[in-house]
């Protein structure tokens, strides 16, 4: 008998449960029995809106400094950071998002989270207390979780940056953050909240931005 688990299959290019003989990604009826975890299907990524979408964005990226970023209708409005372990920085994470609550009211328009992620963790289910702290206060101002749109480094710098810098290491584009964040709030901006203003900048015409929308809400300006 043949050990639970799982094994590449390289004629068929797809994963393959040792245990009942699983392949296809998209059919969990053939693996309902198995206990063992399944590889999700990869989902293609939605295209980028030609024009703004018709939303608050605030974006984030979250950490123990953590940078914002508000923009509405594909405007800067404003930014900061904050370290989270403080009342002064908890306070300024209420703030913000109240901030993007009440200029959506304001709008007559929705409002989404566009967070940064790394690869080993998620903003809806992150263990650490930045992203804890965010959470909380974004259930606090009212959006519901599916409201917010996970975005990799690599994901944002490609479209905001280009260059070849959606690849490099965190330091090395550091400055060119700064650069280009500054240069759209007409001020120098600090290294964590550079790139909430670049996030920020991509969620305003991102695809996955007008996914997490109903449909009656996809419009642009």
């Amino acid at each position: 008998m043949r050990a639970a688990g799982f094994g590449y299959s390289g004629a068929v290019k797809s994963w393959r449960c040792l245990q009942c003989g699983w392949v296809n990604p998209d059919d969990a009826v053939a693996c309902a029995d198995c206990d063992k975890p399944k590889p999700k299907a990869k989902t293609k990524r939605p295209p980028p809106s030609f024009r703004p979408w018709r939303v608050v964005v605030l974006a984030l990226d979250p950490a123990n400094r953590s940078g914002w970023a508000v923009w509405s209708m594909g405007r800067y409005v404003e930014s900061g950071e904050c370290r989270i372990y403080s009342n002064p920085g908890l306070d300024a994470v209420k703030r913000a998002c109240e901030s993007a609550a009440s200029l959506a009211r304001m709008a007559k328009c929705p409002w989404v989270v566009c967070a940064e992620v790394s690869w080993g963790g998620r903003m809806a289910v992150g263990p650490s207390q930045a992203l804890g702290a965010w959470r909380y206060a974004v259930r606090s101002a009212g959006l519901p979780m599916r409201r917010v749109v996970e975005v990799f480094p690599s994901t944002w710098r490609a479209r905001v940056l280009g260059g070849g810098l959606h690849a490099a290491k965190r330091d090395v584009v550091r400055k060119a953050e700064v650069v280009a964040a500054s240069d759209i709030a007409g001020r120098t901006c600090g290294g964590d909240e550079a790139p909430a203003v670049l996030i920020g900048k991509w969620g305003c015409q991102a695809g996955e931005v007008g996914a997490v929308l109903p449909e009656r809400m996809q419009k642009t300006v």
